[in-house]
């Protein structure tokens, strides 16, 4: 059964749990009604079936604790600045990893999906292409949320939630924050959650959940993430809960990451990730961004599991057939 990731620390502060939190803010916006929540689903996505759309493009109610602290402010910037990349993430003050880790895991292997899914109206709102399953349908249908372009912004004008890197880029913060609207607020996405719920969200088509201490060998676990790499099939991996210490190692404990490719050199297989803070790794990979490789052997031992996004029916293993007796 998969599990639900994050957050195992306190909320990290902008890709950097040592960071102080700002002084409240002196007004902040009454935050809205929610948004109904919706079910997730698991069929490809019917292209003939008309979106839902929800939404009135009012704020999502804030984080616990966050009102008064923050406050809703327009934020300036380009909606993308050339086109979605997996390394424009930065999680931000509350546990959703798994959301932040899918998209920068998507934009890796099939950008066009975020690119195609994000839009901005004529009257400065944007709408979100989301897609789920009511528990009535037999397959998914796109859901449409629209929000205006104010995001969580601290007292002197930096992001709290998730956003871009480059403050000049604002597509990160507005899907967290539609995805927050359309699941009833940032509190509801900000206690951790599933990979696979956040992948099928985004690409509209299922997923598989794999131990990876399960697989016989290394090379089988690196072949298969080779594979899927190889079909631009997004991967998710979470951290197991190793220690006492929030970060061990420059891992995280319960943390979500992006498997953004596998190498190999000479006898030995690798597997490269990224932190969707943005920050924190393993010594001796390099500038601290986040990104970084492990051995597959290493990886067994600190991650638990892999969901594995983008699956159409005929990726799933077909049952072997049963002797007639």
């Amino acid at each position: 059964m998969p599990t639900r990731i994050g957050p195992s620390l306190p909320r990290p502060l902008s890709s950097n749990p040592t960071a102080k939190r700002e002084e409240p803010a002196k007004e902040a916006s009454a935050p809205a009604a929610a948004a109904p929540k919706l079910a997730d689903g698991f069929d490809a996505p019917k292209s003939a079936r008309s979106p839902l759309r929800l939404g009135d493009s009012a704020n999502p109610p804030l984080a616990e604790g966050d009102q008064g602290r923050i406050h809703y402010e327009v934020r300036e910037g380009q909606l993308f600045v050339n086109g979605a990349s997996f390394d424009d993430i930065a999680q931000g003050e509350i546990g959703d990893c798994y959301l932040l880790a899918t998209l920068s895991a998507i934009a890796k292997t099939n950008p066009e999906i975020i690119n195609n899914a994000v839009r901005e109206n004529a009257d400065g709102t944007c709408t979100v292409r989301f897609y789920e399953r009511p528990f009535f349908l037999a397959s998914r249908r796109p859901v449409e949320i629209t929000v205006n372009p104010e995001l969580p912004t601290t007292a002197s004008g930096g992001p709290v939630y998730g956003h871009s890197r480059d403050p000049d880029e604002r597509w990160v913060g507005i899907v967290e924050k539609a995805y927050a609207q359309w699941k009833g607020g940032y509190e509801k996405i900000g206690g951790g959650g599933l990979p696979s719920s956040a992948l099928e969200a985004l690409t509209g088509k299922g997923t598989q959940y794999k131990l990876a201490t399960l697989y016989a060998s290394n090379s089988m676990l690196h072949r298969e993430l080779e594979e899927a790499l190889a079909k631009n099939k997004p991967i998710v991996a979470g951290s197991f809960f190793l220690s006492r210490e929030p970060i061990k190692d420059g891992i995280p404990n319960f943390h979500a990451y992006a498997v953004i490719g596998t190498s190999k050199e000479g006898d030995e297989l690798f597997v490269h990730l990224r932190n969707p803070w943005g920050a924190t790794e393993p010594a001796g990979d390099g500038v601290d961004d986040g990104i970084f490789k492990m051995t597959v052997s290493d990886f067994k031992h600190r991650f638990f599991a892999v969901t594995v996004g983008g699956m159409e029916p005929e990726d799933y293993p077909s049952p072997e057939p049963r002797e007639s007796r």
